[in-house]
């Protein structure tokens, strides 16, 4: 039956289409299926910018989805940022973290329905980013810390263990060995000075990453 309904939004969407042309581009189809509570889009694309640095707003997105019970399927770092991708029944969920500054993050939450891949569910992205800020409300100035920290080593080449926010025996292990390898007392302690440090290098790693994809030598 879901599938007859889903074909009766095409056909409809497509008379719409043709009557109104491009400006229907953006039109809500909620209500098209009476009583089902499915409120798709034709774009669907939905944002929001939170003051949390991108460590900690990409766990809250990963434990937001934990939550919802939809499966992350990709985690990875991309140029801009961090793009996450899970599944959830009939639901193909795309998250793209943008970091704006230290301090805040631009979230874009795309969901498509794989039956019918135009149809964008804005009501299940709109879902996500409320349960994401329900999150981000839940943790603490030192989770975000931590995780920042977390993933700073993470990308440097260290072993902080799981990006979780936690300070464990191996993200302690992974700080002992980047202040060794940087004549810093190696006591295991995460100071605002320390968090700078890694900052810096990975800002210059990424410089020379930037410059070797060009083929170009830096000038001297």
């Amino acid at each position: 039956m879901r599938r007859i309904h889903l074909a009766k939004m095409a056909f409809a969407l497509v008379c719409l289409l043709a009557l109104e042309g491009c400006a229907a581009a953006a039109l809500s189809v909620a209500g098209m299926v009476g009583g089902s509570g499915l409120d798709y889009t034709l774009n669907g694309i939905v944002n929001r910018t939170y003051a949390a640095p991108v460590a900690g707003t990409r766990l809250a997105a990963l434990q937001t989805l934990k939550r919802m019970g939809m499966t992350v399927e990709k985690s990875a770092k991309q140029d801009k940022g961090w793009t996450i991708t899970a599944k959830a029944a009939n639901r193909l969920i795309e998250i793209d973290l943008e970091p704006l500054s230290t301090l805040s993050t631009r979230v874009q939450v795309v969901v498509s329905h794989t039956d019918i891949a135009f149809f964008k569910d804005s009501s299940t992205s709109n879902g996500i980013l409320d349960q994401m800020t329900a999150d981000l409300a839940s943790f603490t100035f030192e989770r975000h810390r931590f995780a920042t920290a977390q993933m700073l080593l993470s990308e440097l080449g260290y072993d902080p263990g799981q990006v979780d926010g936690v300070m464990g025996r191996k993200t302690r292990n992974a700080i002992r060995l980047f202040q060794r390898r940087n004549a810093i007392r190696p006591d295991g302690d995460l100071s605002p000075k320390l968090i700078a440090m890694l900052r810096k290098q990975k800002a210059a790693h990424d410089g020379a990453g930037k410059v070797s994809k060009n083929g170009a030598s830096p000038s001297r």
